[in-house]
């Protein structure tokens, strides 16, 4: 379990990190100033690729190991699935008007920092409640054997280039965390 869990938790950090960033840019916004878009844009980019590429697909084989041990659906599970799709429809809506901004298009500033402020809470929700509710599932349903298969199986699925594309993701993540003068949380 420890593997398993310790690396969704450690890209919990890292969006996290990363969500705090787009809400400084936010408070930027509301404050009059300009906010940094480009770093805004980056950072949509890596929130709406990397999870979908990494994190919830092995999300997703945790979710269907716990289904399988209770033997009935968990309503947390499904709410946490129905929470993907409604993020990542944030996100996609945030994303487009980031590429506006950015690519010389008029948005809204009180439109944009409205979709930036559902976007970030939207997510910070839904890793609370990852971080609370899930793993305290997989915990108790879990066995040591359902954890190492979990391991297996999110290594068959794994695409053959995933060990190159994660690293440029990470690249990317410290490239972020470079532009707005943070240090980042893990280097892998």
């Amino acid at each position: 379990m420890r593997h398993f869990v310790q690396q969704l938790r450690e890209e919990h950090e890292e969006m996290i990190q990363l969500l705090g960033l787009l809400s400084r840019e936010e408070r930027r916004m509301e404050q009059g100033e300009e906010p940094q878009y480009p770093v805004m844009l980056d950072i949509l980019l890596y929130m709406t690729h990397h999870p979908d590429l990494f994190h919830h697909p092995r999300e997703e084989l945790m979710f269907a190991r716990i289904c399988q041990r209770l033997e009935q659906p968990s309503e947390l599970i499904e709410q946490l699935r129905e929470e993907h799709r409604i993020n990542g429809q944030r996100s996609l809506k945030l994303l487009d008007m980031l590429r506006a901004v950015v690519n010389g298009s008029l948005v809204s500033q009180e439109e944009l920092g409205e979709a930036c402020h559902e976007y970030v809470r939207g997510q910070r929700l839904h890793i609370a409640r990852e971080e609370s509710g899930l793993y305290r599932l997989a915990e108790a349903h879990l066995t040591e054997e359902d954890w190492e298969s979990l391991d297996v199986d999110a290594e068959k699925r794994a695409n053959p280039f995933a060990d190159k594309l994660r690293r440029r993701y990470l690249d990317f993540y410290q490239e972020i965390c470079r532009a707005s003068e943070v240090k980042p949380l893990h280097t892998h």
